[in-house]
């Protein structure tokens, strides 16, 4: 080991013996050592506060161990771990002072390797945490602006550690203690077993943790607050706590509240019909949705200044005040109702409205309340009320739904009150009818049975000559017959036969209709070609009309089949033929033609019938038609322009 003694009685205390070995060490010879202070070995880089502790210590007398930066005699530098220590003689004195050397540069170069590294560590940590740091500040900030509260709860000791802002949540201040007890019993006594159960189950099975309930604030006032949290477990996967957020969701619960609350009124109004029904389900809803103690809705009279509430909804334990009641006895907030203005008391010991009053308020549970008036034709006829126990603030949602509430009641008890009026009168409008009816027919059949009367004798001249026409042509049709025997052509008479038989068929068709007209006899509809029907008349046609007069068809390929009376048909076709030929003197044409026709309802309304598919039958001629008086009547039973004997024209037809 590298030795050197120094004497101290010396001046400057030289070096009075080195060793080889540290001759080895520092380079120098033994001669160039001896007799020279080891401040030699020191150099610019040498530590001042080194230098000054090794002459503190020769100074003092005392022991030091200390690493300096020496320098050898080549220059090259090197760390020196020096032990110095005084040498006493038997008397006490000191003789020398004793320095071993030791070489520690690769040991001080791996100590700042370490310590640079160390230091680097240091930084890039700091910086981490100072990154984190402001992360969560930047956490802390969003979730303060989100109105989240952050709390943690260890499973194994039931504790519950919450942030100022969740404690804020509950109403607390931040410095007061808040336990898991305290978050148990401020929660809402209906909503405490389901959230206490919601927690358990997270923490048994894994799941997260997501629960909506109500709160109680020391004030008494009740909140709505949603909480989420999520199960963290040990190295040995342990569940050890549940750690989430909170927020307050009053607002947004109430609303939809309300929303459901008004929806469920609408569905409720639909199967009342009467208005103390739907007083009293407008009354239920609003008690329940605000949480009040009464709610109800009573008819007022202004002048006498009294309510009339025929029944309230209340809750639990709280008593009923239907009956007439005089506001004057509760206050003079009367004046804004009158006004049209809501009177809205929050607390009715300190309102100077209710103030004097407020004892017989607090006695009906109504020491806050909200009464809004409503308006009928101008004039304060109602009022819907909530009344509340204790003090309350009332918002303006509340408020805002209060009248919502409120008109809807409003149109729904109008509504059912101007239904019944309307029935009422319906009911005496119907009565009148059937009365006026009941007169009308009796007149009407009176008056039937007279045309009927009087239509005898019209009927006897025109029936006459109708049947005439028939045995016209079953005469002529006979004489046809008889002419093609003559000739000895008996094979075509077969036609005149059917002419002959389909002339006879139309006079019992028209002693039937006779029948039907004088008993009321029904007819006998049934499918019919109308092409054929005509193929059937066309030949009889042409010799009733005589000659004179040129008959022609047009009728509809696929024609559709036609719901109608056959007998009824030939004769109206033959009696419109006739009539036809009447209004040509001097001879002429008649058209007949037959086709599909779709009626809309626009021609259906121009022509009183139903709109749909019909098949259309017409008969058009070159006469002298009618004019617009005539065509009015043309189809009434007893009317015809003909002289008795003349025929019945259409009025059978």
């Amino acid at each position: 080991m590298p030795m050197i003694i120094t004497n101290p009685r010396l001046p400057d205390n030289p070096v009075v013996f080195a060793n080889d070995s540290f001759c080895r060490l520092s380079g120098y010879e033994r001669s160039e050592i001896v007799g020279r202070n080891c401040r030699f070995l020191q150099g610019e880089d040498t530590d001042p506060a080194t230098r000054q502790a090794i002459h503190d210590a020769v100074q003092q007398v005392q022991p030091i161990e200390v690493d300096i930066r020496n320098y050898r005699k080549d220059g090259e530098p090197f760390w020196n771990r020096l032990l110095l220590a005084p040498v006493f003689d038997v008397d006490g004195q000191l003789v020398y002072f004793f320095a071993s050397q030791v070489d520690v540069t690769l040991e001080r170069e791996r100590l700042t390797g370490l310590e640079r590294d160390n230091a680097a560590l240091m930084a890039e940590l700091t910086t981490r945490l100072r990154t984190q740091q402001e992360r969560e500040r930047e956490l802390a900030l969003a979730l303060k602006a989100g109105g989240f509260g952050t709390w943690s709860f260890e499973l194994a000791s039931q504790t519950l550690t919450a942030s100022d802002e969740c404690k804020a949540l509950f109403g607390r201040s931040p410095g007061v203690p808040f336990t898991y007890a305290d978050r148990i019993a401020a929660i809402y006594p209906a909503d405490r077993d389901r959230t206490i159960l919601g927690l358990a189950q997270a923490g048994e099975q894994g799941r997260e943790y997501n629960e909506e309930y109500r709160i109680i604030w020391p004030d008494g006032s009740v909140r709505w607050l949603a909480s989420r949290g999520q199960l963290f477990f040990d190295v040995d996967d342990r569940p050890i706590r549940i750690a989430g957020v909170s927020t307050d969701i009053t607002a947004t619960k109430h609303a939809e509240l309300k929303r459901q609350a008004l929806a469920r009124m609408n569905d409720l109004f639909r199967d009342l019909d009467h208005t103390a029904d739907i007083s009293y389900v407008a009354a239920e809803i609003l008690g329940e949705t605000l949480g009040v103690s009464r709610a109800g809705y009573g008819v007022v009279d202004p002048i006498a200044e009294t309510i009339t509430i025929e029944r309230d909804w209340n809750a639990a334990g709280v008593s009923a005040i239907a009956g007439t009641l005089l506001f004057r006895e509760h206050g003079t907030y009367i004046e804004d109702l009158k006004r049209g203005d809501t009177a809205t008391v929050e607390d009715s010991r300190t309102d100077p409205r209710t103030a004097e009053s407020s004892p017989t308020l607090e006695a009906i549970s109504a020491r806050s309340f909200i009464n809004m008036p409503l308006v009928r034709h101008g004039a304060f006829t109602a009022l819907i009320f909530v009344n509340d126990a204790a003090s309350r603030h009332w918002t303006d949602e509340d408020v805002a739904f209060l009248r919502e509430v409120a008109e809807r009641t409003h149109t729904a008890t109008e509504r059912r009150r101007a239904e019944r009026e309307l029935g009422e009168l319906a009911a005496s409008l119907e009565r009148q009818v059937v009365e006026r009816t009941e007169a009308l027919v009796a007149a009407e059949e009176a008056l039937h049975q007279s045309q009927k009367m009087e239509a005898v004798g019209q009927l006897t001249g025109g029936l006459a000559h109708d049947f005439n026409n028939l045995l016209t042509g079953i005469s002529g049709s006979l004489e046809m017959i008889q002419l093609r025997f003559a000739q000895g052509r008996g094979a075509d008479v077969s036609k005149y036969i059917d002419a002959a038989q389909g002339a006879a068929r139309r006079a019992a068709a028209l002693t039937h209709r006779l029948l039907a007209f004088s008993r009321r006899q029904t007819l006998d509809p049934r499918p019919t070609d109308a092409n054929s029907l005509v193929h059937g008349m066309e030949e009889l046609v042409r010799r009733t009309v005589g000659p004179s007069v040129l008959v022609e068809t047009s009728l509809a390929a696929g024609l559709s089949a036609t719901l109608v009376d056959p007998s009824q048909l030939e004769n109206a076709l033959l009696n419109l033929c006739i009539n036809a030929r009447d209004a040509m003197p001097d001879g002429g044409k008649i058209m007949i033609e037959t086709q599909d026709r779709y009626v809309d309802a626009r021609a259906g309304r121009e022509r009183d019938i139903d709109p749909g598919s019909y098949v259309c039958l017409s008969v058009s001629d070159t006469g002298t038609g009618m004019p617009p008086e005539v065509i009015a009547k043309a189809f009434e039973p007893f009317f015809t322009t003909k002289p008795i004997g003349s025929g019945t024209g259409l009025r059978l037809s």
